[in-house]
């Protein structure tokens, strides 16, 4: 499945335009961002890192910068796992209609 078909089965389970990402792959460079940290969330990562450095990495000086970003990664994960959900349960019931119709 290429990325235009995923997002076309995308909308159709979420019934709306997929998550965009807030923040350009170039402004993603630009702060040095690990790719595993290239999410929805980045935009959230991006201040949060700039807080954490300004600051020695010091613990508690970075506390709401750390929550939003904390919010979000929950947020979209719970996103995720109500579309995986979907997903399942349509091909569930894809495959029991096949199996009558046999």
């Amino acid at each position: 499945m290429g990325f235009a078909e995923f997002e076309r089965s995308y909308e159709k389970y979420t019934g709306g335009d997929p998550s965009r990402m807030k923040v350009s792959v170039e402004k993603l460079d630009e702060e040095q961002v690990p790719l595993h940290k290239r999410d929805y969330c980045a935009h959230l990562y991006i201040p949060l890192r700039r807080c954490l450095r300004d600051n020695y990495f010091l613990p508690w000086s970075c506390e709401e910068e750390k929550e939003a970003y904390n919010r979000c990664q929950r947020k979209e994960r719970r996103r995720r796992e109500r579309l995986y959900k979907k997903i399942k349960e349509e091909a569930s019931k894809v495959s029991a209609t096949e199996e009558q119709d046999e």
